[in-house]
């Protein structure tokens, strides 16, 4: 019997391969649905967004991650939570809260234990007999360089009586990295794009993301902070913040809304473990600054939200309690269901 040729034995291993990780592909499937789970759980950003000339990009309306361990809606407008009307009903009040993934509830198991319907609840206890709608407008990693626009041209047109603004975390991770730029604006430069067959598997594929996860969350557990990282914020970070929030504030009482600060927490201790650095610095996706200067930006972000809001006099509430309670934080700056409702009562 005359061996296969090396054509032969190639073509061979290519179809077990195939037929192997077609299997793979299937077995993945089939478990990931014996779970009550959908595609968007292992990878939200593929279904979750759709891109924007002016925010890059915004939630998509209709998208909807199944998981059990988190179930999210976003509704015909575009945010998270239930089918509201665009004009306001006669006799409604309309709240609308601002922010990014700590507003919009990372870790939330469902619309309904998110800070913003928390807060809903907790409104119409106090005012009974009123009408009380309380919008979730936080969209994940949103800084005040998107929300600028986004209340403008979204939010605004929506005819809130109140607009809550619980952001900043983003902005001082973002603008950590941006010492060298005068202006503290954010450069985004555009990611190439390959629409070859392999993007076209990976994206159809379940067990890729799977995989991609797995090893994601690997390099987060085992990454190291480099030597260098600053302790002190560059002086753009801060001016931009408050240029963006100053801008945000005007724009709302403009539109005859009431503007309502909110500085932000984390679980940051004063005398941290090495581990619980190091967690501070990749949850602040992987900032420009060592856990000192993470203190730091956080103490001079909210010394500007409290200088905006005594200026403009505007209602400031202090989230800043929160910090240091290792209960209400599920990370550095994500809360847990008991912090979440601790911010809605404040």
């Amino acid at each position: 019997r005359r061996p296969l040729s090396r054509k032969k034995k190639l073509a061979f291993a290519s179809v077990f391969l195939v037929v192997s990780l077609g299997a793979a592909e299937v077995v993945t499937r089939v478990a990931d649905a014996a779970r009550g789970a959908n595609v968007a759980s292992h990878d939200p950003a593929r279904t979750m967004y759709r891109a924007d000339p002016f925010m890059q990009v915004v939630l998509r309306p209709g998208a909807e991650l199944i998981d059990p361990e988190q179930t999210f809606k976003i509704n015909g407008l575009g945010f998270r939570g239930p089918e509201f009307e665009g004009p306001k009903p006669a006799g409604t009040i309309r709240v609308i809260c601002v922010g990014a993934s700590t507003t919009f509830g990372h870790s939330a198991p469902s619309d309904a234990t998110t800070w913003p319907r928390l807060l809903e609840g907790q409104l119409r206890e106090a005012l009974p007999g009123r009408t009380i709608q309380v919008i979730n407008a936080g969209v994940p990693g949103y800084t005040t360089f998107h929300n600028l626009p986004n209340l403008g041209l979204r939010l605004l047109p929506l005819e809130p009586d109140v607009v809550v603004f619980y952001q900043g975390v983003n902005d001082l991770a973002q603008q950590s990295k941006l010492a060298r730029d005068p202006t503290g604006y954010r450069i985004v430069r555009p990611k190439r794009t390959n629409h070859g067959v392999l993007t076209k598997v990976k994206e159809s594929s379940l067990l890729y993301l799977v995989l991609r996860n797995q090893i994601q969350a690997w390099r987060r557990k085992h990454v190291t902070a480099p030597e260098g990282l600053g302790s002190e914020i560059a002086a753009a970070g801060p001016r931009a913040y408050e240029r963006n929030l100053r801008g945000m504030i005007t724009l709302t009482k403009e539109a005859g809304a009431t503007p309502v600060l909110v500085t932000f927490g984390s679980r940051y201790l004063r005398q941290p473990t090495p581990e619980q650095e190091r967690a501070a610095w990749v949850d602040m996706h992987l900032a420009a600054l060592n856990y000192e200067g993470l203190l730091a930006g956080h103490k001079r972000y909210n010394e500007v939200v409290r200088a905006l809001a005594k200026r403009y006099q505007a209602p400031l509430v202090e989230g800043e309690v929160l910090s240091g309670n290792q209960e209400l934080f599920s990370d550095s700056v994500h809360l847990t269901e008991a912090g979440r409702r601790a911010l809605a009562e404040l």
